[in-house]
Protein backbone atom coordinates (compact mmCIF):
# COMPACT_ATOMS: atom_id res chain seq x y z
CA UNK A 1 0.00 0.00 0.00
CA UNK A 2 1.41 3.66 -0.38
CA UNK A 3 0.58 6.34 2.40
CA UNK A 4 -2.18 7.96 0.15
CA UNK A 5 -4.16 4.56 0.23
CA UNK A 6 -3.56 4.32 4.19
CA UNK A 7 -4.45 8.16 4.64
CA UNK A 8 -7.75 7.56 2.02
CA UNK A 9 -8.43 4.03 4.40
CA UNK A 10 -8.30 5.68 7.37
CA UNK A 11 -9.70 8.89 6.65
CA UNK A 12 -6.56 11.26 8.23
CA UNK A 13 -5.00 13.75 6.46
CA UNK A 14 -1.80 13.01 4.17
CA UNK A 15 1.06 13.87 5.73
CA UNK A 16 4.46 13.60 3.72
CA UNK A 17 4.39 12.27 0.34
CA UNK A 18 1.60 10.26 -0.68
CA UNK A 19 3.68 8.01 -2.99
CA UNK A 20 5.97 6.51 -0.06
CA UNK A 21 5.31 2.30 -0.16
CA UNK A 22 5.03 0.48 2.95
CA UNK A 23 5.70 -3.04 2.86
CA UNK A 24 5.12 -4.67 5.67
CA UNK A 25 2.95 -3.12 9.03
CA UNK A 26 4.20 -4.06 12.47
CA UNK A 27 4.02 -3.11 16.23
CA UNK A 28 7.27 -4.07 17.49
CA UNK A 29 10.48 -2.21 16.86
CA UNK A 30 12.71 -5.03 16.70
CA UNK A 31 10.52 -6.31 13.87
CA UNK A 32 10.94 -3.54 11.84
CA UNK A 33 12.77 -3.99 8.34
CA UNK A 34 13.38 -1.14 5.86
CA UNK A 35 9.60 0.47 4.44
CA UNK A 36 7.52 -0.84 7.50
CA UNK A 37 4.53 0.88 8.89
CA UNK A 38 5.02 1.23 12.61
CA UNK A 39 2.03 0.69 14.87
CA UNK A 40 2.14 2.48 18.51
CA UNK A 41 -0.16 0.40 20.80
CA UNK A 42 -0.79 1.74 24.17
CA UNK A 43 -0.25 -1.37 26.49
CA UNK A 44 -0.96 -1.72 30.48
CA UNK A 45 3.28 -1.62 31.10
CA UNK A 46 4.58 -0.34 27.63
CA UNK A 47 3.73 2.40 25.00
CA UNK A 48 4.45 1.70 21.73
CA UNK A 49 4.65 5.23 21.04
CA UNK A 50 7.83 5.34 22.93
CA UNK A 51 9.89 2.78 20.62
CA UNK A 52 8.53 5.18 17.66
CA UNK A 53 11.98 6.35 17.40
CA UNK A 54 13.62 2.93 17.46
CA UNK A 55 11.13 1.95 14.69
CA UNK A 56 12.16 4.59 12.21
CA UNK A 57 16.15 4.28 12.69
CA UNK A 58 15.39 0.72 12.16
CA UNK A 59 13.53 2.02 8.72
CA UNK A 60 9.76 2.31 9.23
CA UNK A 61 8.93 4.93 6.55
CA UNK A 62 5.89 5.80 8.07
CA UNK A 63 3.93 5.69 11.47
CA UNK A 64 0.72 5.07 13.04
CA UNK A 65 0.05 6.81 16.11
CA UNK A 66 -2.47 8.07 18.63
CA UNK A 67 -0.84 11.62 19.35
CA UNK A 68 1.64 13.74 18.03
CA UNK A 69 4.82 12.70 17.47
CA UNK A 70 7.21 15.57 16.15
CA UNK A 71 10.61 15.25 14.72
CA UNK A 72 10.97 11.65 13.29
CA UNK A 73 11.49 12.14 9.83
CA UNK A 74 8.79 10.28 8.66
CA UNK A 75 5.35 10.84 8.13
CA UNK A 76 3.00 10.47 10.92
CA UNK A 77 -0.65 9.25 11.10
CA UNK A 78 -2.67 10.35 14.07
CA UNK A 79 -5.59 8.38 14.70
CA UNK A 80 -8.02 8.40 17.88
CA UNK A 81 -7.13 4.46 18.17
CA UNK A 82 -4.74 2.26 16.71
CA UNK A 83 -5.84 -0.76 17.08
CA UNK A 84 -8.82 0.16 15.34
CA UNK A 85 -7.15 1.51 12.43
CA UNK A 86 -5.00 -1.43 12.40
CA UNK A 87 -8.28 -3.32 11.76
CA UNK A 88 -9.07 -0.93 8.93
CA UNK A 89 -6.41 -1.30 7.07
CA UNK A 90 -6.54 -5.08 7.64
CA UNK A 91 -10.12 -4.96 6.28
CA UNK A 92 -9.19 -3.25 3.25
CA UNK A 93 -6.51 -6.06 2.72
CA UNK A 94 -9.16 -8.48 2.87
CA UNK A 95 -10.98 -6.63 -0.22
CA UNK A 96 -8.15 -6.54 -2.43
CA UNK A 97 -8.06 -10.16 -2.28
CA UNK A 98 -9.21 -13.02 -4.43
CA UNK A 99 -8.32 -15.62 -1.91
CA UNK A 100 -10.74 -17.67 -0.46
CA UNK A 101 -11.03 -17.29 3.10
CA UNK A 102 -12.06 -19.54 5.40
CA UNK A 103 -12.25 -18.00 9.14
CA UNK A 104 -12.37 -20.51 12.41
CA UNK A 105 -13.85 -20.22 15.66
CA UNK A 106 -14.59 -22.25 18.78
CA UNK A 107 -13.55 -22.71 22.27
CA UNK A 108 -10.81 -24.89 21.59
CA UNK A 109 -9.43 -26.56 18.61
CA UNK A 110 -9.06 -23.46 16.99
CA UNK A 111 -5.18 -23.54 16.04
CA UNK A 112 -5.15 -27.48 15.42
CA UNK A 113 -8.09 -26.93 12.82
CA UNK A 114 -6.23 -23.83 10.96
CA UNK A 115 -2.77 -25.78 10.75
CA UNK A 116 -4.29 -28.97 9.21
CA UNK A 117 -6.39 -27.21 7.12
CA UNK A 118 -3.40 -25.18 5.96
CA UNK A 119 -1.74 -28.46 5.53
CA UNK A 120 -4.60 -29.93 3.28
CA UNK A 121 -4.94 -26.49 1.21
CA UNK A 122 -1.37 -25.92 0.57
CA UNK A 123 -1.05 -29.14 -1.34
CA UNK A 124 -3.87 -26.89 -3.87
CA UNK A 125 -2.35 -23.36 -3.63
CA UNK A 126 -1.01 -20.74 -1.83
CA UNK A 127 -2.15 -20.35 1.32
CA UNK A 128 -1.88 -17.63 4.08
CA UNK A 129 -2.70 -18.44 8.14
CA UNK A 130 -2.54 -16.42 11.40
CA UNK A 131 0.73 -16.95 13.01
CA UNK A 132 0.87 -19.13 15.94
CA UNK A 133 -2.81 -18.36 17.72
CA UNK A 134 -2.44 -15.02 17.42
CA UNK A 135 -5.99 -14.42 16.82
CA UNK A 136 -7.27 -11.33 18.47
CA UNK A 137 -7.79 -7.47 17.51
CA UNK A 138 -3.90 -7.29 17.01
CA UNK A 139 -2.89 -10.48 16.04
CA UNK A 140 -5.53 -11.33 13.04
CA UNK A 141 -4.93 -7.84 11.11
CA UNK A 142 -1.20 -8.24 11.46
CA UNK A 143 -1.09 -11.42 10.22
CA UNK A 144 -3.59 -10.40 7.14
CA UNK A 145 -1.20 -7.45 6.60
CA UNK A 146 1.61 -9.73 6.31
CA UNK A 147 -0.27 -11.32 3.59
CA UNK A 148 0.85 -10.76 -0.11
CA UNK A 149 -2.80 -10.71 -1.13
CA UNK A 150 -2.07 -13.16 -4.34
CA UNK A 151 -2.41 -16.37 -2.29
CA UNK A 152 -4.98 -18.82 -3.24
CA UNK A 153 -6.02 -19.37 0.28
CA UNK A 154 -6.58 -17.89 3.51
CA UNK A 155 -7.31 -19.46 6.84
CA UNK A 156 -7.65 -17.44 10.06
CA UNK A 157 -8.82 -18.61 13.19
CA UNK A 158 -10.82 -15.71 15.51
CA UNK A 159 -10.66 -15.90 19.05
CA UNK A 160 -13.17 -13.78 21.45
CA UNK A 161 -13.28 -12.34 25.30
CA UNK A 162 -15.49 -9.98 25.36
CA UNK A 163 -18.79 -8.29 23.79
CA UNK A 164 -18.05 -7.40 20.15
CA UNK A 165 -15.30 -9.50 19.59
CA UNK A 166 -16.65 -11.07 16.85
CA UNK A 167 -18.27 -8.63 15.49
CA UNK A 168 -15.19 -6.67 15.50
CA UNK A 169 -12.86 -9.67 13.99
CA UNK A 170 -15.97 -10.49 11.37
CA UNK A 171 -16.10 -7.41 9.93
CA UNK A 172 -12.19 -7.35 8.74
CA UNK A 173 -12.15 -10.97 7.92
CA UNK A 174 -15.81 -11.24 6.04
CA UNK A 175 -14.84 -15.23 5.27
CA UNK A 176 -16.06 -17.19 2.55
CA UNK A 177 -16.50 -20.47 4.58
CA UNK A 178 -17.19 -19.74 8.87
CA UNK A 179 -16.03 -23.22 10.50
CA UNK A 180 -17.31 -23.08 14.37
CA UNK A 181 -15.84 -25.85 16.03
CA UNK A 182 -17.90 -25.37 19.48
CA UNK A 183 -18.69 -23.37 22.15
CA UNK A 184 -17.81 -24.09 25.77
CA UNK A 185 -17.29 -22.65 28.92
CA UNK A 186 -14.71 -20.34 27.87
CA UNK A 187 -14.17 -16.56 28.68
CA UNK A 188 -17.68 -16.87 30.09
CA UNK A 189 -16.84 -13.64 32.03
CA UNK A 190 -16.47 -11.51 29.43
CA UNK A 191 -18.83 -12.64 27.06
CA UNK A 192 -21.66 -11.95 29.52
CA UNK A 193 -25.30 -13.08 29.44
CA UNK A 194 -25.79 -13.78 25.85
CA UNK A 195 -23.61 -17.00 26.09
CA UNK A 196 -20.23 -18.41 24.12
CA UNK A 197 -22.49 -19.64 21.45
CA UNK A 198 -24.13 -16.37 20.58
CA UNK A 199 -21.03 -15.22 20.12
CA UNK A 200 -19.28 -17.25 18.24
CA UNK A 201 -22.62 -17.48 16.18
CA UNK A 202 -21.87 -13.68 15.19
CA UNK A 203 -19.32 -15.07 12.69
CA UNK A 204 -22.18 -16.43 10.27
CA UNK A 205 -23.43 -12.94 10.25
CA UNK A 206 -20.66 -11.97 8.15
CA UNK A 207 -20.82 -14.62 5.93
CA UNK A 208 -21.47 -13.28 2.19
CA UNK A 209 -24.96 -14.46 0.13
CA UNK A 210 -22.91 -17.53 -1.32
CA UNK A 211 -21.09 -18.05 1.13
CA UNK A 212 -21.54 -21.10 3.88
CA UNK A 213 -21.06 -21.94 7.50
CA UNK A 214 -19.61 -25.71 9.21
CA UNK A 215 -21.10 -25.72 12.53
CA UNK A 216 -21.01 -28.62 15.66
CA UNK A 217 -24.15 -29.63 16.10
CA UNK A 218 -23.12 -31.15 18.92
CA UNK A 219 -24.27 -28.29 20.97
CA UNK A 220 -27.60 -27.64 21.29
CA UNK A 221 -26.94 -23.50 22.19
CA UNK A 222 -25.26 -23.11 18.87
CA UNK A 223 -27.36 -24.67 16.52
CA UNK A 224 -30.03 -22.75 17.86
CA UNK A 225 -27.64 -20.02 17.32
CA UNK A 226 -26.53 -20.15 14.31
CA UNK A 227 -29.76 -20.90 12.64
CA UNK A 228 -31.09 -17.30 13.48
CA UNK A 229 -29.02 -16.40 10.64
CA UNK A 230 -30.02 -16.75 6.44
CA UNK A 231 -27.08 -18.55 5.80
CA UNK A 232 -26.47 -22.04 4.07
CA UNK A 233 -25.36 -24.02 7.51
CA UNK A 234 -23.78 -27.68 7.08
CA UNK A 235 -23.62 -29.21 10.48
CA UNK A 236 -21.15 -32.05 11.72
CA UNK A 237 -20.85 -34.16 14.47
CA UNK A 238 -19.03 -36.51 16.16
CA UNK A 239 -21.93 -37.69 17.43
CA UNK A 240 -24.49 -38.39 15.41
CA UNK A 241 -24.09 -39.25 11.48
CA UNK A 242 -27.37 -37.75 11.10
CA UNK A 243 -26.13 -34.30 11.04
CA UNK A 244 -28.11 -32.53 7.82
CA UNK A 245 -27.31 -29.44 5.69
CA UNK A 246 -29.90 -26.44 7.05
CA UNK A 247 -30.95 -23.29 5.07
CA UNK A 248 -32.40 -20.45 7.13
CA UNK A 249 -35.20 -19.42 5.51
CA UNK A 250 -34.97 -15.63 4.10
Amino acid sequence: MTLKTIAHVLDVPLRGSGDISVSSVVRDNREVTPGALFVCIPGERVDGHDFAPAAVAAGAVVVLAQRELPDLGVPVLCVKDTVQALGQLAGYWRSCTQAKVIGITGTAGKTTLKEVLVQVLSAKGNTACNALNLNNQIGMPLSILQTSGNEDFWVFEAGISHDGDMDELGAILRPDIAIILNAGAGHTEGLGEKGVAWHKARLLSYLPPQGVGFVSADYPDLVREAKVYHKKIEFFSVQDAAAESYVSPV
